[in-house]
């Protein structure tokens, strides 16, 4: 039942996410279309020329901005070592895809990522990765990006650890705090947005402000209450926009829960006769419901370097987090939580090329395991692989 509950919410939740993913942009199209062909009242002095013009431009600075935001970006990354010897023929790949759209209010993203080695040129894939999510940031909640809620799909394996097919999906929040000193890029924009002017409604006319010095206008442009309001809510936008992807420092918790379906094996040395023996059993697929917890920390001091550190602490969703097996008078009871640390730098080389670095450590407290009778004379514990380590250099190109 609970399981139904959750399909349930989630549901509920993406369209919900949806929903308020969208509105501005289509909001501001109008406007900027009723005014791109429209012939204003005769201008009557310098002082209407030069606001027209700064009108004018302030839309079209706002609707390049609308533009890209509805832009696919993304990028790919690859890259290969190799053992050779008389005997054996080593090569590891590593590749991935990135594609996002969106940034703020909202931002899809997918990303699909592949770790395989070629031994004497047998394929082995060893890991693999398949991230959907949806991030929506509460435009009106305080400062506009101190608050998101995401849903994910997602798909791993790890044939180091015997998850043959890992599927989860999810959702949550995240509290960010992100910092107002921002990348010479991030920096530059924001003083180019500040140049420009910003417009309120007051009674038949407009006031017109640059930054905190304020005058009257005429209105020549004939603006109405949700005109103003729909261009004052672009420029947040585009101002959290901006934000959200130059801070030089974010620190955030994510909270969320997510459903899990996972199909694995366990795979293990045990010693018979003072000679370690490989054993190996699978698993039914089982179906859990978890909740996790992330800490995150990205730094970019500029705009060419950037470290990022992601840890996951993943648990079970109920009243315990025990796992156990039994076997006769056996008991093997552990606590029930998976660690995943992600972490990466990145150096750009240019807008495009970039090379990074990455490590990630998975640990898995309380893995598949059972106990073996058959050809023993006591049971013995078969622990599926708890711990994984994978260190990783990646050349990058980004469109």
């Amino acid at each position: 039942m609970s399981k139904v509950l959750f399909l349930t919410f989630f549901t509920f939740f993406l369209f919900y996410s949806s929903s308020f993913g969208q509105g501005y942009e289509e909001d501001f199209e109008q406007v900027y279309n009723k005014f791109k062909n429209q012939k204003l009242e005769t201008i009557s002095g310098p002082e209407d020329q030069k606001e027209l013009t700064e009108f004018i431009q302030l839309m079209n600075y706002l609707n390049s901005f609308t533009d890209n935001e509805e832009a696919l970006n993304g990028g790919v990354n690859f890259g290969l070592s190799g053992d050779e010897t008389e005997l054996r023929n080593l090569l590891q790949i590593n590749a991935g895809v990135n594609i996002d759209y969106g940034n703020y209010p909202y931002q899809l993203d997918f990303s699909t990522s592949i770790q395989t080695i070629i031994n004497n040129g047998v394929f082995q894939e060893n890991v693999s990765n398949i991230d959907i999510s949806f991030d929506y940031s509460h435009v009106n909640a305080g400062n506009g990006l101190w608050l998101e809620n995401y849903i994910l799909l997602k798909r791993f394996s790890d044939n180091y650890l015997g998850i043959n097919q890992r599927y989860e999906a999810g959702l949550g929040f995240i509290f960010n705090y992100r910092s107002k000193r921002l990348t010479p890029t991030g920096t530059k924009i924001q003083n180019e947005l500040d140049r420009k002017p910003s417009f309120q409604k007051n009674g038949e006319d407009i006031i017109v402000c640059y930054e905190e010095l304020c005058s009257r206008s005429n209105n020549l442009q004939k603006l109405t209450k949700e005109e103003c309001e729909t261009i004052a809510l672009t420029r947040k936008v585009y101002k959290n926009a901006n934000r959200k992807k130059y801070n030089r420092l974010r620190l955030a918790l994510l909270l969320g829960v997510f459903y899990e379906i996972d199909q694995s094996i366990a795979q293990n040395n045990i010693m018979i006769g003072g000679v370690d023996s490989l054993f190996t059993a699978s698993f039914p697929t089982q179906t859990f419901l978890r909740w996790e917890i992330r800490p995150t920390f990205e730094f970019q001091p500029n705009d060419m370097l950037k470290i990022k550190i992601n840890p996951y602490i993943k648990l079970p969703l109920g009243s315990t987090n025990q796992s156990e097996v039994r076997f006769s008078n056996l008991l093997d009871k552990r606590n029930d939580f998976f660690f995943d640390l992600r972490s990466s730098i990145t150096a750009k080389v240019s807008k495009k090329i970039s090379f990074g670095m990455s490590y990630r450590y998975l640990y898995d407290n309380a893995p598949n395991r059972l106990f073996l009778t058959e050809g023993f004379t006591v049971p013995q514990l078969l622990l599926a692989q708890q711990s994984h380590h994978i260190y990783q250099m990646n050349f990058g190109f980004n469109f």
